[in-house]
């Protein structure tokens, strides 16, 4: 990826050239990347991956901010967030209890951050 410092003779520069380039912008970097158009094949599996971070982040959202702070010293020192590393160790858990073959309808969690007892159904 190369980065760029005045992009198109410009200090900004976003979005798409034609249908080759891509101008952006992440964490205050900017760069260039040749024009990808995602696919999605919507296979069991990614839907059900999908719906299980969809479950982490609603149970995220019923935390209160002394667990979100706890997560966040968790995660410090490793480039994540809290969220980041809830999500990351949910995810490790949903690959561990269910196959991906089976949608999850619910998560719960035991215990203080970073909780260790995490069930999937």
């Amino acid at each position: 990826m190369v980065k760029l410092g005045m992009p198109c003779v410009s200090f900004t520069a976003s979005g798409s050239l034609g249908k080759a380039i891509t101008f952006s912008r992440w964490k205050g970097q900017y760069y260039a990347r040749e024009l990808v158009i995602p696919k999605n094949p919507k296979t069991a599996g990614q839907v059900n991956v999908r719906t299980a971070l969809t479950l982490l982040n609603a149970y995220w959202q019923t935390l209160s901010d002394p667990y979100h702070v706890i997560w966040d010293e968790f995660a410090a020192g490793s480039g994540m967030s809290g969220w980041n590393a809830f999500c990351q160790r949910g995810m490790k858990q949903y690959v561990i209890q269910l196959t991906t073959a089976v949608l999850p309808t619910s998560v719960s969690i035991l215990g203080d951050p970073p909780a260790d007892v995490w069930t999937w159904a």
